[in-house]
């Protein structure tokens, strides 16, 4: 009986709680300033990592994750593949510090992780936007500037400003404008033309050439720019040749078509393709081929607008 009345004094006793918060004794000042300094010291265990490796020659790599993508985007916005922007990227990211690197690049978009020597990753994705055609000489230099940046890691801030001012550069408009009359010209006498017939492929060129510096960015998709302006070239190609005798309006037409046709790109595209880069080359094959069905539809309606 006592054993069984000392149970019951036990079920009835109320069991124990912590008290209410309201009634909780508040910290003191030497706790809460510990606790703080904790904190600080947690958040900034990164920090002084990468502070570390800055004293070693190593740049603070969360600085430079958006100057890479700027890098990254330029490169496939002039032309370049993707293969070399991953690789690009990857190599510039172990110089900087990085601890591991996962770059994935399509035509329109980049994304990468990077894997910095805390544990920790950063992860970032860019909307690439194409510049225009391929661009040779600003490729050459974005390239070199990348491999400048594997051997010796410069600021991120001054990475930016290098590849925005890599950007800016304009080639002389005379020289674009003549290189579009001279290819004109020799591909309309390649294919046939007389000189007189290179003459007017070569004056219809640099209307093209006008129009592609200047009237591209009132034209938004692609696609239906190219159609307008290979359907005003062959319009013209067509009435010159009506009215002007001894002109051959198929090589004129040929030379012109020549300034747009997208051969460098299929060629890329291809290329991508064999490197092993199928969804990237898979789209600007069909890209290719969207733009060239443009061209010759243009040309198409020009031909039946303007009957020989």
């Amino acid at each position: 009986m006592p054993a069984m009345n000392e149970a019951a004094d036990n079920r009835e006793k109320p069991p124990a709680h912590d008290p209410a918060p309201a009634a909780r004794e508040p910290a003191s000042p030497s706790t809460t300033g510990a606790i703080r300094q904790a904190a600080a010291r947690r958040s900034n265990t990164l920090h002084e990592l990468l502070a570390e490796f800055a004293g070693e020659g190593m740049m603070d790599v969360t600085s430079a994750l958006g100057p890479f993508l700027d890098l990254g985007e330029a490169l496939l916005g002039v032309g370049d593949e993707v293969n070399h922007v991953e690789d690009l990227l990857v190599r510039m990211g172990h110089a900087y510090g990085a601890a591991s690197m996962n770059v994935f690049a399509l035509e329109s978009t980049i994304v990468m992780t990077m894997i910095l020597p805390t544990g920790e990753s950063l992860t970032q994705s860019r909307r690439v936007i194409r510049y225009g055609d391929m661009d040779y000489t600003k490729l050459e230099l974005l390239s070199n500037l990348g491999e400048r940046c594997c051997s010796k890691p410069m600021d991120g801030r001054m990475l930016a400003r290098e590849v925005a001012a890599i950007l800016r550069i304009e080639s002389p408009s005379w020289r674009v404008y003549l290189g579009s009359m001279l290819g004109t010209g020799f591909f309309c006498v390649f294919f046939g033309g007389s000189p007189a017939d290179a003459v007017v492929a070569a004056l219809i060129g640099a209307l093209m050439c006008w129009a592609m510096l200047h009237a591209r960015e009132y034209c938004a998709n692609t696609y239906v720019f190219n159609l307008l302006v290979s359907l005003v070239a062959g319009v013209l190609a067509c009435l010159l040749s009506a009215f002007i005798p001894g002109l051959d309006r198929d090589t004129i037409i040929i030379g012109d078509i020549m300034l747009i046709v997208p051969g460098v790109a299929m060629t890329n595209a291809v290329r991508d393709i064999l490197d092993g880069a199928t969804a990237t080359g898979a789209l600007r094959f069909l890209e290719t081929l969207l733009w060239a069905a443009a061209l010759a539809f243009g040309f198409m309606i020009s031909l039946m607008l303007v009957p020989h």
